[in-house]
């Protein structure tokens, strides 16, 4: 197993994990996270925007990071529309997925500025998360063939 986190999300996608950077800042929703995913994907959790940002730096620039989930809110310093730029910026091809308590308009506006698709949290949609993650994830592989 890899010491760093480089190494670690290495591993993991060795294994054929997905890899999915959280930028979720509540140890509730991070909870709710590993309860949809299930194990499914390799989760790396990050709330706050200098860890973010390197982590989504280093990962992407290794070619490592096949999705990222976001709340539209997060605490302290960063928001899901900062965390959009950031990986449009620096990976066009890694699914964003906004995982929020905001309305659909907010979810609208959030596909507007990038964001793949979107989910409202502690609803019915919540359970088809991964499915569909994993659905994008499979139609764009076999796009590029």
């Amino acid at each position: 197993m890899g010491e760093t986190i480089e190494g670690e999300v290495f591993d993991a996608k060795l294994a054929g994990k997905i890899i999915c950077l959280v930028v979720e800042d509540t140890k509730v929703g991070v909870q709710r996270i590993r309860q949809i995913f299930d194990g499914r994907f390799h989760l790396i959790v990050v709330g706050y925007l200098e860890d973010a940002e390197n982590t989504l730096r280093t990962l992407a620039a290794q070619k490592l990071l096949d999705v990222v989930v976001t709340n539209l809110t997060i605490k302290r310093d960063l928001d899901g529309f900062q965390v959009f730029k950031m990986v449009k910026e620096v990976a066009q091809d890694v699914l964003i997925v906004v995982w929020t308590k905001h309305s659909d308009s907010e979810i609208q506006r959030a596909l507007q500025a990038g964001a793949d698709f979107g989910v409202r949290k502690y609803t019915d949609d919540e359970a088809s998360m991964a499915e569909a993650i994993i659905a994008v994830l499979k139609q764009r592989k076999e796009e590029e063939i």
